[in-house]
């Protein structure tokens, strides 16, 4: 009985093949001068990559707002500008300590000079 590890060492190295296959597939056709007579330009055809460039130019046609999508954006949107209030807030407060005097020139992380 092959215990896990033999296994994913099996796994491993069916992937390690598979990768080693396509990878020669991919040199193969890449330096092939003939691929221009195909009519692509020389360039490779990957069918998920073209997938992937197809929902991202029709995203915007078939986008459905929800409760979750717009409680995702106003959640984002409300860490953005708290996150400035914060930024906001603390260099004012020092600013404000600075032109009062009450931390020493030595003492500031920011010096002129």
């Amino acid at each position: 009985m092959p215990s896990d590890n033999e296994e994913l060492s099996q796994l491993a190295k069916i992937q390690a093949d598979r990768r080693e296959t396509l990878r020669r597939y991919f040199l193969r056709e890449k330096s092939n001068p003939f691929t221009h007579m195909k009519g692509d330009g020389g360039t490779l055809f990957d069918p998920a990559v073209m997938r992937f460039e197809a929902m991202k130019n029709y995203q915007r046609e078939y986008f459905k707002p929800s409760p979750r999508t717009v409680t995702g954006g106003l959640g984002f949107l409300s860490v953005l500008v708290a996150t400035w209030f914060l930024v906001y807030k603390t260099k004012n407060d020092k600013e404000a300590k600075y032109r009062r005097g009450e931390v020493a020139y030595e003492c500031r992380k920011v010096k002129m000079s």
